[in-house]
């Protein structure tokens, strides 16, 4: 069986990087008769030159070419695990989040794998939880992310539908489904213009070229239901929220209008190594979901 270390590998990754032994030695901090000595042990290993040596430089041949290749996906896994155990040593990990189910379940990722680290949470708004992410006053944040956010890293981590609600003596009580140019005129009850919910909502209006009228803006879920049982005017919510009474009904829409959810960070250098390790994992299992 061929025996290749990690060390090997960033020995070669350094040579092929440098384009000369005595610059990849300086730079890894090592002798260039070890050095050598690494490679050369590596390609009797792979029983295959890995290197051509010219007069302009050292160059990968075909065959370490494919091999650096299979390696970066290796390098990529040990600096995921280097992360997760470097944020073993007790330290607190900030989130800031707006209402959503997926929080809880990174929350039971993080305590399940980053051991001996505290959990500080709250709910809050996207423009709060930016600026606390600038500030470095959080690690981690839960919000619909606009397109080309600086500063951040932004994986998208779920998608939820928007859906219209209505009261039982609504006339649109009996059916499943509306069409979102139905609300042309129609009196809507939505959260405020300040909420991202609300922005991405109104995007998928004017996209459609409808004009609805905001009779009221609300930022309680219960309060919109509440609102939307007691006339004929329209509730909009986003999958995060759901009925919880038999009074009121609610709608589909036949377009495919939806709100993304993000998870947040500062650009990876400039997290800590507490923050890389939690977004690390969020974005390998929740991502994935």
């Amino acid at each position: 069986m061929i025996n290749i270390t990690v060390t090997q590998l960033k020995y070669l990754d350094a040579v092929i990087r440098a384009g000369s032994f005595s610059k990849a030695a300086l730079a890894a901090n090592i002798s260039q008769p070890a050095l050598t000595r690494h490679i050369q042990s590596l390609e009797e290993e792979c029983r295959v030159p890995l290197l051509r040596r010219t007069s302009r430089g050292v160059f990968p041949t075909e065959e370490g070419s494919r091999l650096l290749d299979a390696s970066a996906r290796v390098f990529e896994s040990l600096d995921y695990v280097q992360s997760i155990g470097a944020s073993l040593v007790g330290k607190t990990l900030r989130i800031r989040s707006v209402s959503t189910p997926r929080l809880a379940d990174f929350v039971g990722l993080c305590r399940a794998n980053l051991l001996n680290v505290e959990i500080d949470l709250s709910i809050s708004t996207f423009a709060d939880i930016l600026e606390a992410l600038h500030q470095r006053r959080c690690d981690i944040g839960f919000f619909t992310a606009p397109a080309g956010l600086e500063g951040v890293e932004a994986v998208e981590i779920g998608r939820y539908k928007y859906h219209a609600y209505v009261g039982r003596s609504h006339a649109w009580a009996d059916r499943s489904q509306i069409s979102i140019r139905e609300l042309e005129g129609v009196g809507l009850i939505i959260s405020p213009s300040v909420r991202r919910s609300r922005q991405v909502f109104d995007d998928h209006l004017h996209n459609h070229g409808v004009v609805a009228p905001i009779l009221y803006e609300v930022a309680s879920i219960e309060t919109i239901w509440h609102l939307a049982r007691l006339g004929t005017d329209v509730g909009i919510l986003s999958d995060l929220g759901h009925a919880v009474s038999d009074d009121i009904v609610r709608l589909e829409f036949a377009e495919d209008l939806s709100i993304p959810l993000h998870m947040v960070s500062l650009a990876h250098e400039e997290r800590t190594n507490l923050a890389r390790a939690a977004f690390a994992l969020g974005a390998k299992q929740l991502a994935a979901h």
